[in-house]
């Protein structure tokens, strides 16, 4: 299913006891509307999988996922790609989520890796470059799982000291 740019998707499956573990929240920043879609396409998939469900929000470039944070819209991960043309400004907008104290994973997909030391100086989670092999992806979603059980522990611990 391919939606415009901003417009939400849930996978339609639900666990085997009628409900879902986990509601993933995942904004895909890009231009590019054919990679937009294809990574929500294998992001559906891998929660579908670990009967989990997940939100995919596809923005069509940084100043959109500025614009979303700004309104309250908050993620489990953020997957930014970096075009050639605009890599500053995603990575730009990456910075600022972090300034505003966003701690949620930031993967960055790239067609070089010409920008991968700046992406890890936002804290970078992970920097693919594109094509993105489906494995990677199934990894990094993984990952980002792990990482968000961690922080969701740290907040549990601190809010009941």
């Amino acid at each position: 299913m391919i939606l415009p740019p901003g417009r939400k998707s849930k996978h339609p499956a639900a666990g085997p006891k009628g409900g879902f573990e986990l509601i993933f929240h995942i904004a895909v920043c890009s231009p590019d509307s054919v990679l937009r879609s294809r990574v929500e396409r294998q992001c559906l998939d891998y929660y579908a999988r670990r009967d989990d469900a997940c939100i995919v929000e596809q923005l069509d470039g940084p100043e959109a996922l500025l614009a979303r944070d700004d309104a309250g819209e908050r993620y489990e991960l953020y997957l930014i790609e970096l075009p050639s043309t605009a890599a500053a400004a995603s990575l730009r907008a990456a910075a600022a989520l972090r300034s505003r104290g966003r701690r949620t994973p930031v993967a960055f997909l790239a067609h070089t890796p010409a920008h991968a030391y700046s992406a890890y100086r936002v804290d970078a989670m992970q920097y693919l470059l594109l094509p993105v092999p489906p494995e990677q992806l199934m990894a990094l979603l993984a990952r980002a799982c792990l990482e968000n059980e961690a922080l969701a522990e740290i907040a549990a611990t601190k809010s009941a000291t």
